[in-house]
């Protein structure tokens, strides 16, 4: 067998085909499937909420409102956010078809006011 042909099986790529790529984890685009993204697995303790693309998610929205004059946060933790969505997704159940970036901007925003 060629140096070429030992590459190929080395890395595991046939040749003419590509492996597909999966998301785990794939972007929330709704209220539904934020809240079923960041709810806890059952027999989870509830201070593991979502994990850490749930938390990646809504902290980079919450960081994205670090420039509003009206937004104050004081340096909680990511768990105290997510948990701020959460509780507002718990609590407006028919807004979840609305976009979850818009719906975490209006948690965020709305448990952060000045």
């Amino acid at each position: 067998m060629n140096s070429f042909g030992l590459i190929i099986l080395a890395t595991g790529i046939a040749l003419g085909t590509e492996a597909p790529i999966e998301q785990e984890h794939p972007r929330p685009n709704t209220g539904r499937s934020l809240y079923k993204q960041c709810s806890p697995v059952l027999g989870t303790p509830k201070k593991i909420i979502g994990g850490l693309y749930c938390s990646g998610y809504i902290m980079g929205i919450h960081d994205g409102l670090k420039e509003r004059v009206d937004f104050c946060t004081y340096g909680d933790s990511p768990q105290y956010f997510i948990e701020q969505v959460m509780k507002y997704l718990d609590d407006h159940p028919t807004e979840w078809s609305q976009s979850a970036p818009s719906l975490i901007r209006k948690a965020l925003i709305e448990a952060n006011d000045c």
